[in-house]
């Protein structure tokens, strides 16, 4: 009985390798057994300053060394807030939150070298501060988590009100 098990542990490990390889399946972090590394990693997101409410806006990841790995989103008062455009390479990860479309992840285990840049469309007027989270997968057992803030901008005509 018990080798019978093994047979079939050892048999599903492949798959179990694929579904990380292909991306992420989970909204938050990596669930490979590790903890984050500490500190950056020497990666940075670069987001600007202010946003404005429904417009695109361009993300960038820096950084030295290449990565395997990426899970990308951005999150309001209210959860997860606005929407991303997928280049080849990457792809969303179904069903997070409601979304296929609110966090970015890789789709294939090929190396990438970073900048690589992504945008976001963001949420309507009235989200707020917006807080971009990265991890970022150097290799399955070495990953770093970052973060950027954004402001939301909004236009001086409707700050006040209608007088």
């Amino acid at each position: 009985m018990i080798a019978r098990l093994l047979f079939a542990a050892f048999l599903s490990m492949p798959l179990c390798a694929r579904a990380f390889s292909d991306g992420s399946t989970d909204c938050a972090v990596p669930q490979h057994g590790f903890s984050a590394s500490p500190g950056s990693g020497g990666y940075t997101l670069s987001v600007p300053a202010t946003y404005q409410g429904g417009t695109p806006t361009t993300v960038t990841l820096t950084g030295t060394t290449p990565f395997k790995g990426l899970l990308l989103f951005a999150s309001g008062a209210g959860g997860r807030a606005g929407t991303w455009q997928f280049p080849a390479g990457y792809r969303g990860v179904i069903n997070c939150f409601g979304s296929d479309t609110n966090t970015l992840t890789h789709s294939s285990a090929a190396s990438r070298a970073p900048p690589v840049a992504f945008t976001w469309s963001a949420p309507p007027v009235g989200t707020g501060t917006v807080t971009f989270r990265a991890t970022i997968m150097v290799d399955f057992a070495t990953f770093f988590v970052i973060e950027a803030t954004t402001q939301e901008v909004v236009d001086p005509v409707f700050a006040n009100g209608f007088e």
